[in-house]
């Protein structure tokens, strides 16, 4: 994406607070327009076939099935949709599983906001980012 391109995002999350959070966050980012926030990926399913985005900010644990069972379908159905993932879990399995259903990255739910943003950036320019979590 180029610098004057907006970067269309929908949150899944599925407490209020974290969300509201990352209203605050994207709402001072000029480059960034909200445009969904659902407390789950099977909503996000439903409303991709409606909107076009740029990349969904999922919690691990925001489907009652598997999350990356989740993601390997949008990216099936939707592949220029890029997505990153939040979690608290450091566990290098959970991680390599992330990493091995193709999402664009991973951050932990106690990134800064300049961590969120630059993860933001680098992913929707076609790269990954993957929190360095195993060191």
């Amino acid at each position: 994406m180029n610098n004057n391109t907006l970067i269309k995002i929908i949150i899944v999350n599925n407490h209020p607070l974290f969300r509201e959070g990352l209203k605050l966050v994207f709402r001072k980012a000029n480059h960034i327009r909200l445009v969904a926030q659902t407390d789950t990926i099977e909503q996000a399913l439903m409303f991709l076939k409606q909107q076009a985005v740029d990349l969904i900010i999922t919690d691990l644990n925001a489907s009652q099935v598997s999350t990356n069972d989740i993601i390997v379908t949008i990216k099936q159905e939707f592949p220029h949709i890029k997505i990153l993932v939040q979690t608290s879990y450091s566990d290098s399995e959970i991680l390599n599983r992330i990493i091995n259903s193709k999402a664009d990255g991973y951050i932990f739910k106690n990134a800064g906001k300049h961590e969120l943003l630059a993860a933001i950036d680098k992913i929707t320019a076609g790269g990954t980012y993957y929190c360095d979590a195993l060191s």
